[in-house]
């Protein structure tokens, strides 16, 4: 039970995150946490492409952290829908996987991380937003300092 715990609050804390790039990886190293978890407790893989051993789970987080940074340095247009969707599918399949240690039958768990993967869309959303009227700003103030 102590390990469902702290692997809750891994996965709460990509809720927390400063940068909307960290939403993304957050839930990447969560899903692979708790794909670990899931698997030790005598569950199964259900991607079957996916490895299980230890190292291919922990190859396989990094490679998504990789591809979060990767998508972070796109051109902006393409940067935010590439966030937003892997940080939904990144905590949504974190809190399936969470749902499964509880032993939360399959088609409930499914429900809670893709109710779970669209509030990490919209959370990554709102924080693209903010970045992006930040940045606005800036340049708002830039700008008037010239003139001044």
């Amino acid at each position: 039970m102590k390990h469902l715990i702290a692997i809750a609050l891994l996965c709460a804390s990509a809720a927390h995150a400063i940068e909307p790039q960290r939403d993304a990886q957050a839930g990447a190293i969560a899903d692979g946490a708790t794909t670990a978890a899931v698997l030790a407790s005598g569950g199964v893989e259900l991607v079957p492409w996916m490895p299980v051993t230890p190292v291919g789970i922990v190859a396989v987080t990094a490679a998504k952290v990789g591809l979060v940074e990767m998508a972070n340095n796109l051109p902006e247009g393409k940067r935010e829908p590439a966030l937003k969707g892997m940080s939904g599918a990144f905590v949504g399949a974190s809190v399936n996987n969470l749902a499964a240690l509880a032993l939360i039958p399959s088609p409930v768990a499914l429900v809670f991380g893709l109710i779970a993967g669209i509030a990490a869309w919209n959370h990554t959303a709102d924080r693209l937003e903010m970045q992006a009227k930040a940045r606005e700003e800036l340049q708002l103030a830039s700008i008037v300092g010239e003139t001044e």
